[in-house]
C-alpha cells in the first residue's frame, strides 16, 4: 500500500469520527427537544411552561448551532490539515523520486560516456590491429570466418574467396605437417600456438608470418572460436638470408682476394730474386722473367685498383666527369688493354664500324667498364671462339653490346652477377679466378651516368651485356 493510500484512508478514518460526533449531538438534542414536548392539563401551567418552553427552546437552539459550527470548524481544519501534510508528503515524496529518477539518470549517462569511450578505445585498437596485422578467426574445424583487409592484401585473395574455405588455403607445401600438428594440439588444450610460419600467396609467391593462434572461450570455459594476428616478416627474413648470404660471400670474397693478391706477390718476389741470384743470365730468359714480373704486377695493380674503386663508390667517393668521345676511339683503347688475353685465347674479335658516332660520358670510367666486361667475356670464352662489340640507338638511349659464345649464366645468376661479392663463386671452370668485383664496378659506374646494364645469356648459349647510356641532350 502506497503512502498516498494511507494518507487517504487515515482522512476518511477522522471524517468518520467527526462525523459519528455530529450524530450524537443531534440524537442528544433530540432527546432534549423530547422532554419539552411533555403536555400539562393545567392553562396556568400550561402557559408557564411554554413560556419556559420558548426560552429553553432558544438556549438550546443557539446551543446547537455554537456546537454545530464548531464541529464544522474542527472537521475542516482537521480535513484541511491532512489534505495539507498529504500534499506535503506527496510532494516531497515527488521531489526525492524526481532527484532519484535525476540521479539514475545522470548515473546511466555516465555510464553511457563510460561505454562510449571503451567503445571508441576498442575501435582505436580494432583500427590499430587492423592497419599494422594480419587477422583472421576460424570456426571450430578451421573453417574461416572473419579476415581483414592486411590479410587479403597480403595473401592476395578477396574475403569472399576467403571466407568459407579451409585455412589450408593459405598453407605452403614446404611448411613440415608437424608444424601444423603442434597447432591445433595446442590451441585444442586451450593454449596460445605461436611460430614463424610460410604462407602462399594466390599467385604462387610465398611469405613468412610471425603466427599467434588462440582460441576463444565462452563463460563455460567452452572453446567457441580460434583467432589469429600475424606479421609480415618476409623482409626480415629476407634480410637475415641476405645477411647470412653476404657475410658468406665477403669470407669467399676475402679468401679469393687473399690468393688473388698472393699469387701475383710470390711471382714478383720469385722471379727477382732469381734475378737478383745471377748475374750470367742470356738475355732471352732474362726478357723473360722481367716480362712476367710485369705482367703480375699490372695484375696486381688491377686488382688494388678494383677495391680502391668498389670503396670509393660505396662510400659515394667517386667523381662522374663526362665528356663527348668518340666510341670508336674508347673501344680501340679498350681492345689495346686486352690484346694479349685475346691473342693467348685466339678469340676472333668481331667489331662493328662505328664511325662518327660520339657518347657523353666519363671517358676514363666508361674504358674501365668496357674493360671489365671484356675481361670477363674472354675469361668464359672458350679459345677459337668469338666476342663481338655492336652499337644501336632507341628512343632514350645509346646501346652498346659486348656478346660472348662462352658458358652463358643461369637466370638465377643473372639476378646477383652485379651485386658486391656475388660474383665470388665456385663455377664451371675451377681454374678461372677474380675477385669478382669488376661486374659490381662496371654496374655502379654505369648506374652513375644514369644508364644500366641488362644481361641477356644462357647456359652454354653465351652472354650478352647491354650497356644503355641516356642520349646527350645537346
Amino acid at each position: 500500500m502506497s503512502e498516498q493510500t494511507k494518507i487517504v484512508l487515515l482522512s476518511l478514518l477522522l471524517v468518520s469520527l467527526l462525523l459519528s460526533s455530529l450524530i450524537n449531538f443531534y440524537e442528544s438534542a433530540q432527546t432534549k427537544q423530547n422532554i419539552l414536548n411533555f403536555n400539562h392539563t393545567s392553562n396556568t401551567l400550561h402557559t408557564q411552561n411554554s413560556l419556559i418552553h420558548q426560552q429553553i427552546n432558544k438556549e438550546i437552539q443557539e446551543e446547537d448551532y455554537s456546537v454545530f459550527y464548531q464541529l464544522i470548524n474542527i472537521l475542516i481544519a482537521f480535513f484541511s490539515f491532512f489534505m495539507l501534510l498529504g500534499f506535503l508528503i506527496v510532494f516531497f515524496k515527488t521531489f526525492r523520486d524526481k532527484n532519484k529518477i535525476l540521479q539514475l539518470q545522470e548515473e546511466n549517462e555516465q555510464k553511457n560516456r563510460e561505454l562510449l569511450e571503451h567503445l571508441q578505445l576498442l575501435n582505436e585498437y580494432k583500427k590499430a590491429l587492423d592497419e599494422s596485422s594480419i587477422v583472421s578467426k576460424t570456426d571450430l574445424n578451421g573453417i574461416i570466418t572473419y579476415v581483414n583487409e592486411k590479410f587479403c592484401s597480403v595473401s592476395g585473395y578477396s574475403s569472399v574467396e576467403l571466407i568459407g574455405k579451409s585455412h589450408n588455403i593459405i598453407r605452403h607445401e614446404d611448411v613440415p605437417k608437424e608444424v601444423f600438428k603442434e597447432l591445433w594440439e595446442t590451441i585444442k588444450n586451450k593454449e596460445i600456438f605461436h611460430a614463424i610460419i610460410k604462407n602462399k600467396k594466390k599467385n604462387g609467391d610465398f611469405y613468412y608470418v610471425d603466427s599467434t593462434v588462440m582460441p576463444i572461450l565462452n563463460t563455460n570455459a567452452e572453446i567457441i572460436e580460434y583467432f589469429a594476428v600475424r606479421h609480415d616478416v618476409t623482409a626480415l627474413i629476407k634480410a637475415k638470408e641476405d645477411a647470412l648470404g653476404a657475410e658468406k660471400t665477403k669470407s669467399a670474397f676475402l679468401a679469393t682476394m687473399s690468393h688473388e693478391l698472393r699469387t701475383p706477390l710470390n711471382a714478383v718476389i720469385g722471379f727477382s730474386q732469381i734475378l737478383l741470384s745471377r748475374t750470367d743470365f742470356p738475355q732471352e730468359a732474362m726478357a723473360s722473367y722481367i716480362h712476367k714480373i710485369n705482367i703480375s704486377g699490372k695484375h696486381l695493380l688491377n686488382i688494388v685498383n678494383n677495391v680502391l674503386d668498389f670503396s670509393k663508390i660505396e662510400s659515394q667517393k667517386l667523381d662522374i666527369n663526362k665528356e663527348k668521345i668518340s666510341l670508336d676511339t674508347l673501344v680501340d683503347e679498350a681492345l689495346l688493354l686486352v690484346e694479349t688475353d685475346v691473342k693467348s685465347k685466339k678469340i676472333e674479335m668481331k667489331i662493328e664500324n662505328f664511325g662518327t658516332i660520339s657518347i657523353f660520358a666519363d671517358k676514363q670510367l666508361l674504358k674501365q667498364v668496357f674493360v671489365n666486361i671484356l675481361s670477363n667475356a674472354i675469361k668464359f670464352t672458350p679459345q677459337n671462339k668469338k666476342i663481338a662489340i655492336a652499337y644501336k640507338e632507341q628512343e632514350q638511349y645509346q646501346v652498346i653490346s659486348i656478346c660472348d659464345e662462352g658458358v652463358g649464366l643461369s637466370s638465377e645468376q643473372i639476378k646477383t652477377i652485379f651485386q658486391a661479392f656475388a660474383q665470388v663463386r665456385e663455377h664451371q671452370n675451377e681454374a678461372i679466378k677474380g675477385t669478382g668485383l669488376g661486374l659490381a664496378i662496371s654496374n655502379k659506374i654505369i648506374e652513375l651516368h644514369q644508364g644500366k646494364i641488362v644481361v641477356e645469356s644462357a647456359i652454354d648459349h653465351g652472354s650478352c651485356f647491354n650497356i644503355y647510356l641516356p642520349k646527350s641532350k645537346d
